[in-house]
């Protein structure tokens, strides 16, 4: 493990971790430990080289150019930092890619790591895209015991059931039961049509997040922003008869969608949004 520690040595009880990429429908997990983090004192802890568990076909290094030469090259890696939450225990917050391949391997290293800095709890967040409108907010949970299942739903996380394709949340909570270490995974529902924040599902990821935690975090800067969005996005679906017609027919249809069954056009409401406002300063 190519583990690089960036300040003091870690020492933690509690841990966030989550993954870009498939399991973040809708980047949602993304936006909101973003938010979360600019209203918490947050530093850098370590970074993780995954080597051995990224191929091309899933993630690439990130590279800056200026005036044509290479500024930065930025290898696929797992970043940890430390959040110090104000009424309670700091917890650490780890994000990067899904690793591609070696999800046995990676599950251990990782657990070890944790183990070593002396972690015994694990909240795991995700996000995928279900056959759900853009005016609800569904949240649920994958636990391992009946303690899990108590706490997420005193959190008020739905408890679901799912056949399909698995993310490496499920790898690692599999793998935690021999570390002894006590593991929940939160899954925020996206709708499937939708190509853009949906900040009410933030907010509500927030909550849940909150309350695991021990700690409450302020969402109405989120719910503000939403009330404005869900107005354009009302406005949209009464002028568009293409996303009306999707949304009936999703309503009348099952439940719990797989990434694969996301419509091959996606109805990219930012952009209706915008082209909107342009026609309107244009008729102005």
């Amino acid at each position: 493990m190519k583990m690089r520690i960036l300040g003091d040595p870690i020492r933690i009880r509690k841990a966030v971790l989550s993954f870009t990429g498939w399991p973040d429908a809708g980047k949602v997990v993304q936006l909101t430990l973003e938010e979360m983090e600019k209203s918490l004192a947050c530093e850098p802890a370590a970074q993780w080289n995954m080597d051995g568990y990224w191929h091309t076909g899933s993630s690439r290094p990130e590279i800056v150019v200026r005036h044509g030469q290479i500024q930065r090259f930025d290898w696929p890696s797992y970043r940890f930092s430390i959040c110090r939450l104000p009424s309670t225990e700091p917890v650490l917050i780890g994000t990067g890619p899904e690793p591609a391949m070696r999800w046995e391997s990676f599950a251990r290293e990782l657990l070890g790591q944790l183990e070593q800095w002396g972690c015994r709890e694990i909240i795991f967040l995700g996000s995928l895209y279900d056959q759900i409108s853009h005016e609800e907010t569904v949240v649920s949970s994958v636990v391992q015991d009946i303690l899990g299942f108590n706490r997420v739903r005193e959190a008020g996380c739905l408890q679901i059931e799912y056949d399909g394709p698995a993310a490496v949340h499920s790898a690692i909570m599999e793998a935690a039961q021999e570390y002894d270490i006590h593991s929940v995974s939160v899954w925020a529902h996206f709708p499937f049509y939708l190509d853009g924040p949906h900040e009410m599902i933030m907010a509500r990821l927030l909550k849940i997040l909150g309350t695991l935690l021990g700690n409450r975090f302020d969402t109405r800067n989120l719910e503000r922003r939403w009330q404005k969005r869900e107005k354009e996005i009302e406005n949209l679906v009464l002028a568009n008869h293409e996303l009306r017609h999707t949304l009936d027919a999703m309503r009348k249809g099952p439940k719990t969608a797989t990434p694969d069954d996301r419509p091959s056009k996606l109805l990219r409401l930012d952009e209706f949004i915008k082209r909107r406002r342009e026609i309107t300063h244009e008729n102005e």
